[in-house]
């Protein structure tokens, strides 16, 4: 049986991190220095949401929390084994307290396929990022 609740113990972010997503010049380490600080001084705006599997090993996760003077809050990282039907409660899970919160939205970032998160959770595309790498440009 796979359980699902939501965790208040910053530490389990080191748990997580062989997951992050990294982005250029922005490390797995970062990430999870980052999420750490931000759960221990604002606990109250961050959501962390863990699945484990029967053997108390993670099987998923979403990572979330209200960015300073926003009304939204931004899903920075999630993650989960295929075929572990942790998602949808995730979701949920994360619905249910961005509602509490009296947010007007959920954000995501995703390199991954847009049209797959639009049909599961109804996302729309509101601005696309646009990025120029200066490390690839040639000088010839």
């Amino acid at each position: 049986m796979i359980t699902i609740q939501r965790e208040f113990d910053s530490s389990i972010i080191d748990e997580l991190k062989p997951h992050f997503v990294e982005d250029v010049g922005y490390t797995r380490d970062m990430a999870a220095a980052e999420m750490k600080s931000s759960m221990d001084c604002n606990s109250d705006d961050f959501c962390m949401i863990i699945a484990r599997g029967e053997d108390k090993k993670i099987v998923g996760y979403i990572l979330a929390w209200i960015p300073e003077n926003r009304r939204y809050v931004y899903m920075g990282q999630a993650w989960c084994i295929a075929g572990h039907n942790v998602a949808e409660s995730g979701m949920g899970m994360l619905i249910k307290w961005a509602t509490e919160k009296d947010v007007d939205d959920i954000v995501c970032d995703t390199a991954r396929s847009t049209s797959a998160i639009y049909r599961a959770w109804e996302f729309i595309e509101r601005s696309v990022s646009m990025v120029k790498s200066l490390r690839s440009v040639s000088n010839g």
